[in-house]
């Protein structure tokens, strides 16, 4: 397994983030916690696009293909505490609306997009929520201004 791998591997299983691929879901929730983790500063490298369901990384899409590979290897790469710090208070936002004990795909949806739209796209915070409005129905309002508050309190926006 090459050195990306390793990396991508330990930082969902930091996350307490299954690596399966078999649901359009959990492939969703990859994207969307890749691009949280590299927004709070895991040096994963995957560029992203606007796309239907918000982010979207097709490297990254190959990658966590290539992982299904590696499901019983261990990764041998270790963060740094200060990263650790990090992905802690991420893994605490990620998981905050679980359901039966797994990532609610449209709550890491709604963080992600609003990260992307406000850091790569430079929309205002209210540009980014007019945004998930119109695109976005399945995210209601509480779940915007709920995803909005986390974000600030983790310092992504």
């Amino acid at each position: 397994m090459d050195t990306n791998l390793q990396l991508l591997k330990q930082f969902y299983c930091e996350l307490n983030v299954p690596q399966d691929v078999v649901s359009i879901d959990q492939r969703l929730v990859l994207q969307k916690v890749a691009l949280l983790g590299q927004s709070v500063g895991v040096s994963l490298d995957y560029t992203y696009n606007w796309y239907v369901k918000g982010p979207y990384s097709p490297s990254l899409t190959e990658d966590y293909f290539k992982l299904q590979g590696y499901v019983d290897k261990p990764s041998q790469f270790k963060f740094n505490q200060a990263v650790k710090e990090k992905l802690n208070s991420l893994s605490e936002v990620i998981h905050k609306h679980d359901v039966d004990g797994k990532i609610l795909p449209k709550w890491v949806e709604a963080l992600a997009s609003i990260v992307f739209l406000i850091k790569k796209t430079h929309k205002t915070e209210d540009e980014a929520i007019a945004v998930l409005f119109s695109q976005k129905s399945h995210i209601d309002e509480d779940m915007r201004n709920d995803a909005i508050r986390n974000l600030k309190k983790i310092n992504l926006i």
